[in-house]
């Protein structure tokens, strides 16, 4: 399976020896909502009709009860697509699945939120009374927050007897309680209040039992750099804080050393381990934590390198244009109108004014979304100190990701992103070697992104080799290890980086058992050019007509290669010209290909040799046209 890692990147190892306890009271300190709300701010007061127009339109949904069945799971929620093929374990992973989609895409807290900020302005008495009753609804029907058999979408593996602990609802659903219930005060009637809180000691003990008897398989494996070890604990955290209680100090340490972990094991370039999607949603919920914890007076999680560099490494995954640097499980390839909760709550805490620069401009989102979020980084950012020397340019080498644009420019700008692989990757893709390139709203070159997992032939079409712009190999590690492909090591040297443009070396053939030499080196220009040279020798002769290389493009339209001999091609179209010169007679074939970002489908070249060989050399270079 690979190589062993290279030392520039081998798993990052935790260390917590400098991690002491705090001797500080247990207590959660609340937001100043009185004053946010109040506020004279003009963004503030939009957001904050935006929020009461919204908790009007879902006056009469009514209430949301948990579905006891899998009829029960209908518009607007969505069925797991791999319920139908989970067999006898259908109705049980369907179930807890849909726990996790009502906290999460559906947004049963965000729903609740919006109900309270109309009860706490006391402006319309049908909602808070939709709000009580739902709240009523969630301390009666939620208990616990996530159903067991999450896990259970095989069918022929049994589900233990102890189940498979807690997951994502847990984490998602005591945040978005502890968040109203800070919003909301002494407004939820004391017998209320008084059943959420039991709820929350009660999940409070499911996680120190999930953690204690190593029930689910992240702490089996103790998975620390994933989002489903730390989303539970995100919860254990928040509601120890909240119910104040000196008892539950050694379950607030749990969750504290517990996070610790997931974050110390990112390194400390502000980087994480499972890309731009994942960190979006669970470092939301860390970062909400680690604020709370800093209003309490614990800085332990707030003073790590990881945290202090994560707003700048979020900054530089939005490109040029509407586009978002996707490796990894990323279902997200485009950047949305506004920034990005994560963003503002890492801004709050590490205060970087090169953050702060970049979100006022608007570079990273044209408005503020209409939340709490908004709201609170809105007030409490005001005294933030702005520095206009955003970077251009970052390496992270816990990702071995390199990224660059000509400047912060979204309407012309050139931008791409370059990919190696590290030890330290989970969610990954089979994407070392991979470039993606960029100018302005054009793509020229991509990766095929990631759709749902339950979508028909993901490994192949996606995930894999095949989903990316490298060297294309017989064995397929996605189809070998079909839910986690192990990490390996693809290094990225640098040779120069710079405003003007760059030159990188990547060694590739780590990644792959049937490759015996595969160097990359990658040259830029920020006047519009990119050059890839390749050598690559496989273990084995392959046969005439082997496809050695290909290249996503972000054109729709059908290209057509032209031969100008028989070792060098041309392709173009209004956004690009490719040149293709190899060392062997090869033909180049234009065909579609399924995108998740640029929907539905994209046109891909594919560089197969024509005669069989063990080996090829070859140049692609890319310029950009006016």
């Amino acid at each position: 399976m690979g190589h062993p890692a290279s030392p520039e990147t081998e798993r990052i190892e935790v260390n917590l020896d400098a991690m002491p306890p705090w001797k500080g009271a247990l207590r959660y300190v609340p937001f100043p909502w009185e004053a946010i709300l109040s506020s004279p701010d003009p963004e503030i007061q939009r957001i904050t009709q935006a929020i009461r127009s919204k908790a009007a339109e879902q006056l009469p949904d009514g209430i949301m009860h948990r579905p006891q069945c899998v009829a029960d799971i209908h518009p607007p929620m969505v069925l797991d697509g791999r319920a139908k093929n989970a067999g006898p374990h259908e109705t049980v992973f369907a179930l807890a699945n849909a726990d996790v989609r009502l906290w999460l895409d559906y947004r049963l807290g965000a729903r609740l939120m919006n109900l309270a900020f109309c009860a706490r302005l006391g402006e319309d008495p049908r909602s808070q009374a939709l709000l009580l009753d739902q709240l009523s609804v969630v301390a009666a029907e939620f208990r616990p927050l996530q159903r067991s058999g999450w896990t259970a979408y095989d069918p022929n593996r049994p589900l233990p007897a102890e189940g498979d602990g807690v997951w994502l609802a847990t984490g998602a659903g005591i945040l978005a309680l502890v968040r109203i219930l800070d919003l909301m005060g002494d407004r939820v009637p004391a017998p209320l209040r008084a059943d959420l809180k039991r709820n929350l000691r009660q999940e409070i003990a499911l996680i120190v039992e999930s953690w204690e008897k190593k029930i689910p398989w992240y702490v089996k494996k103790q998975t620390y750099r994933s989002n489903q070890w730390a989303m539970p604990l995100c919860g254990l955290v928040y509601a120890c804080l909240y119910l104040g209680d000196e008892s539950l100090r050694p379950a607030y340490e749990l969750g504290v050393l517990g996070l610790a972990k997931t974050l110390l094991a990112q390194g400390e370039g502000g980087s994480w381990s499972e890309g731009y999607s994942y960190a979006a949603f669970t470092l939301q919920d860390v970062l909400e934590v680690v604020h709370a914890m800093v209003r309490a007076g614990d800085p332990r999680l707030a003073d790590l390198p990881m945290l202090r560099a994560f707003d700048s490494w979020f900054a530089q995954m939005r490109l040029t244009g509407p586009y978002l640097v996707n490796p990894y499980d990323s279902g997200h390839g485009l950047a949305g109108s506004h920034p990005w909760p994560a963003l503002l709550l890492g801004s709050l805490i590490t205060r970087n004014p090169q953050t702060r620069h970049a979100v006022h401009r608007g570079w990273l989102g044209e408005r503020y979304s209409e939340d709490w979020f908004s709201l609170v980084y809105l007030h409490l950012a005001k005294d933030i100190p702005e520095a206009a020397a955003t970077p251009t340019h970052a390496f992270y080498p816990a990702q071995q990701l390199l990224v660059w644009r000509r400047a912060w420019d979204h309407e012309n700008a050139m931008a791409l992103w370059i990919r190696g692989g590290s030890g330290n990757d989970f969610h990954l893709h089979d994407d070392g070697g991979h470039l993606s390139l960029y100018r302005g709203p054009e793509a020229i070159l991509v990766e095929a992104g990631t759709p749902d997992y339950s979508t028909p032939d993901f490994n192949r079409l996606y995930r894999g080799q095949k989903g990316h712009n490298i060297l294309q190999t017989p064995g397929a590690r996605c189809e070998r290890f079909p839910t986690e492909m192990p990490a390996v090591a693809v290094p990225v040297r640098i040779e120069s980086l710079g405003a003007e443009g760059g030159r990188v070396f990547i060694d590739g053939r780590q990644a792959y058992d049937d490759v015996a030499h595969w160097i990359r080196r990658i040259e830029w220009s920020a006047s519009g050019w990119v050059i890839l040279e390749d050598e690559a020798r496989l273990t084995k002769t392959q046969e005439a007509g082997h496809e050695w290389f290909r290249f996503h493009t972000g054109c729709h339209e059908p290209l057509k290669p032209t031969a100008t001999n028989d070792r060098e091609w041309v392709v173009a179209w209004p956004s690009a010209r490719i040149r293709i010169l190899a060392d062997a007679p090869i033909r180049v074939r234009s065909v579609p290909w399924p995108n998740a970002v640029l929907h539905p489908e994209i046109q891909c070249l594919l560089v197969e040799a024509v005669d069989s060989r063990d080996q090829l050399r070859l140049e692609t270079r890319i310029d950009l046209v006016e």
